[in-house]
């Protein structure tokens, strides 16, 4: 018989049980409907996947989609936007630095990357490709995987890779990299396809690059800087001994300079041009104490990594003075290689094989500086008052300065322009910019000069070389002097005797009457007279 606290125990126990039976009952229930939503949520993707057609995406096009993630869109959106899964878009995101490296080395339609372990051989054998392809050389060796074996390894053991050996591989991808095709190189098939890539990449660098760099800087405060080589005694009568420039980097360092010049955008400042000569102290330099221009040498006058960041240290001290920050763009190339640690200057490079399309101060900077140079050459000659066989290092700084000087603010900001980095500039003073060959019908009265061809003689030394190149090693035997050449100090034992204070006001004096008997500008009388201010300052300062 049970009683009744047994009927109470029982009764708790069975209620327990059933509870715990109901708990577990439950918790099936909701794990079912877990995996069951799970399942079908798993066959909507699976769905969707399959609608969603598999792509393969270029550079170009995996750059857009970077853009729209740097500009501030979700990857949710992109993902929408381009119909792509959102796997695809984080890999594009997580390999952006791969994808820049290959859009500056123009892979804009590459849909698998694999970038070279060798950077320079690459670079070099592209420059080696592209001198023969122009008949620089005087001959264009036909190409094909042989030729292609051999100079790669000759450049490798230039550059230092011993033991380097050059494989069918290598070449493959070589060839797939830069779309290389054998055969005997046509010049002007071979001009053609470079102006198409370059467009192509220019567009690409203008589309995608330039909006990232410019943000936060002032139109005065983009700046670009170009080297360009200069044969300073050159006539128009000696243009048929450059062989129609069938030089590598050619003709003797004692008869042609580097020049580096700079601008910002609005052309409202020019930075004093560097020049590089190849002696450090000639002897033309003899009792000068100061250059308008800054001089530095080096024995192939050349732009070196050297020199390059010694000027941009420089400049970069002044702007902190100054608590300015710039924007700089220069050419992408072995000399301009420095380190970026500037505190001041913010380095942009503008990729090698665009330069030529997007380099603001080749838009027609450098062609009227050198307008200006041959001009003023030549006048002198005309005046007697120059032999240019006779010219040394001084005489050409000096013309330098002044052809420098008198390249226009309208010059520069139309070049910054032409080149796509300038939408709209603060419009200047237009000047008209006449032609060295109507320079010469103007000046030339006895026709000395007016059968050349002024383009020709203007554009003369665009050949030269003007950076320090890892093609140096293979053609040094084209860099050496030649021996029939003059050396600089064999021209010139000028002994540029000081000039006293009591001569430079006996001069000033003469400016003064030339001033008063001819029909001179208003200008010309203002700077006399900044001159004479000068000039009186200085005999303050040297008497206290």
């Amino acid at each position: 018989m049970i009683n009744r606290n047994e009927w109470h125990f029982i009764l708790a126990s069975s209620c327990t049980s059933i509870e715990q039976t109901i708990s577990k009952f439950v918790f099936l229930l909701l794990l079912t409907h877990r995996l069951l939503l799970s399942s079908f949520a798993g066959l909507i993707d699976k769905t969707m996947m399959k609608s969603m057609k598999r792509k393969t995406l270029s550079v170009s096009e995996k750059l857009k989609i970077i853009r729209e993630i740097e500009n501030g869109k979700s990857k949710a959106y992109v993902c929408r936007t381009y119909n792509l899964p959102n796997s695809t878009v984080s890999t594009i995101w997580k390999n952006r630095e791969k994808l820049r490296i290959a859009f500056e080395q123009n892979k804009l339609h590459v849909k698998k990357i694999r970038l070279c372990d060798k950077n320079d051989l690459d670079e070099a054998l592209v420059a080696w490709l592209k001198i023969n392809s122009s008949g620089k050389m005087g001959v264009s060796i036909p190409i094909n995987g042989t030729v292609l074996k051999v100079m790669a390894e000759k450049l490798a053991e230039n550059l230092g890779y011993k033991g380097f050996v050059c494989g069918n591989g290598w070449i493959s991808r070589f060839k797939a990299r830069h779309r290389v095709i054998y055969g005997m190189p046509n010049v002007e098939e071979s001009s053609t396809t470079d102006c198409c890539n370059e467009e192509d990449l220019a567009d690409n660098w203008l589309e995608f690059q330039w909006p990232m760099m410019k943000p936060g800087f002032d139109q005065c405060d983009i700046f670009s800087a170009v080297e360009t080589g200069l044969l300073y005694r050159l006539t128009p009568d000696q243009l048929s001994e450059l062989n129609g420039g069938q030089h590598i980097g050619g003709v003797s360092p004692n008869n042609r300079l580097t020049i580096f010049l700079c601008a910002n955008m609005t052309g409202s400042e020019k930075r004093k041009p560097l020049v590089i000569g190849k002696k450090l102290d000639p002897s033309c330099f003899k009792n000068i104490k100061n250059l308008p221009v800054t001089y530095v040498a080096d024995p192939k006058v050349w732009m070196t990594s050297e020199i390059f960041e010694t000027e941009l240290r420089k400049w970069d001290s002044e702007l902190s003075e100054a608590r300015r920050t710039i924007l700089l763009l220069v050419d992408d190339c072995l000399a301009h290689s420095i380190p970026e640690n500037f505190s001041n200057i913010k380095l942009q490079f503008i990729p090698a094989s665009a330069a030529e399309k997007i380099q603001p101060l080749s838009q027609g900077v450098t062609h009227r500086f050198k307008v200006n140079y041959r001009r003023f050459m030549l006048m002198e000659m005309l005046d007697e008052q120059c032999n240019a066989s006779r010219l040394n290092v001084l005489d050409a700084i000096r013309l330098i300065d002044r052809a420098w000087y008198c390249v226009s603010s309208n010059t520069i900001r139309d070049s910054f322009i032409r080149s796509g980095l300038a939408g709209s500039v603060r419009k200047l003073e237009s000047d008209e910019e006449i032609s060295l060959a109507d320079w010469v019908k103007l000046i030339d009265s006895k026709g000395i000069f007016q059968n050349y061809k002024m383009d020709d003689y203007v554009a003369a030394d665009d050949f030269l070389l003007t950076t320090e190149t890892t093609m140096y090693n293979f053609f040094s035997s084209e860099l050496q002097d030649s021996g029939s050449e003059c050396e600089d100090e064999d021209l010139s034992t000028c002994d540029n005797p000081v000039i006293s204070v009591r001569e430079a006001k006996d001069s000033l004096l003469t400016l003064t009457k030339f001033s008063e008997t001819n029909a001179v500008s208003e200008e010309f009388s203002k700077q006399l007279n900044q001159l004479k201010t000068s000039l009186d300052m200085f005999m303050l300062k040297i008497t206290h």
